[in-house]
This record gives C-alpha cells, structure tokens and sequence, in this order.
C-alpha cells in the first residue's frame, strides 16, 4: 500500500481507544490521497495504526478497515462478507429479513446490505465503499447484484418484484393502497 496518512497526536489517541474513525481536524497530511483510497494510516512517529478508507467529502477522513498493517484485496473483502454471513446466521431466527452487513460492527464501514427473501439490497455510503463496489465487480459484467454472489450463493438478487412480500411481511395490502391513495390525493 503505497498511499500513507499522517494523523495528530489527538487523532491517534483516539484510534489507539478503539475509535473506528478519524475526523478531518486531525489528520495531518492526506497530500496524497484520492478520495476512497484504501490508506496506511500513520501517527506522528510514523508508526501505522492500521488501513482505512479515505474521504476527501466527509468530516469523517478515515474510517478504519483494520487495524493491523494488512492488504486489503478479494480475500479480505470475501473474508468480511463471509464472517458477516456467519455472524447472522447464529443470530437471526424465523426471518428472512434482516441486516446481512451492519458496516462498522461488520468491519466494513460505509456497506449495509439488507436482506428481504431471496432479495438483497446494497447501500454504499462512503467513497471507499463506492470505489470498492466498482472494483469487485466481475470485469465480464458491469451488474453489481453478482458482487455479492460467491457470499451469499444469491445470484439476482434484484430481479422483478415480489408479489407477495407484504403478506409475509403481515401487511395489509388493502391498507397499504388505500394510504397511498391519500397521499397522491393530498400532492
């Protein structure tokens, strides 16, 4: 990792506490760094304190993706999507909804992906997790729904509409449709 971040004193106080981030006031120098640039992140003595996600956009600089020097590439991505999965999959009973990756209690700061039946929905909220998208695409498909894929074994995740999702979810269709139409009848 060629790309290296300088922190103040306050900051690495802060990152040695267990803070997953850094605010921009206390980074030093971040010359650098393009935004979503996975970065060593160094104190003022140069030692480093672990990787992170970089924003140029966020009063949160640095959001920590370990902290240990250590590469961050497929294996490491595939690794948290997998420890995330496992993780869910002792703690949720009796639902197929629910929070496959919770972003920082995951290790993944910035990703939350949701899961709804055979449906995933993935948000990315940082830059780091934006560029991250972008590159574990497969190069033969430009179709983010097979990001996902080798973890969850969800192939199209997306596709079409679930007609009966409010009946397993308890919705009362009728009442949902009439909702909707008071509130088209009030724009």
């Amino acid at each position: 990792m060629s790309v290296q971040i300088r922190i103040n004193r306050h900051g690495a106080a802060r990152v040695e506490s267990g803070h997953p981030w850094v605010f921009q006031s206390d980074v030093v120098d971040a010359s650098n760094a393009q935004p979503g640039d996975v970065v060593a992140v160094l104190n003022q003595q140069g030692r480093q304190l672990g990787v992170a996600h970089y924003s140029a956009a966020s009063q949160i600089s640095l959001r920590f993706l370990s902290r240990k020097p250590e590469v961050v590439d497929s294996a490491f991505w595939h690794d948290r999507l997998s420890r995330a999965l496992k993780h869910r999959a002792l703690v949720v009973e009796h639902s197929n909804a629910y929070r496959l990756v919770f972003a920082e209690a995951d290790g993944l700061p910035g990703l939350i992906v949701d899961r709804y039946g055979d449906y995933l929905v993935v948000q990315t909220l940082t830059q780091g997790m934006d560029r991250a998208k972008e590159v574990s695409r497969p190069k033969a498909s430009c179709d983010r729904r097979d990001t996902l894929a080798p973890v969850t074994g969800e192939r199209d995740p997306g596709a079409g509409r679930d007609p009966h999702a409010h009946e397993r979810e308890g919705n009362d269709r009728q009442r949902i449709d009439s909702a909707h139409e008071v509130m088209r009848s009030r724009a």
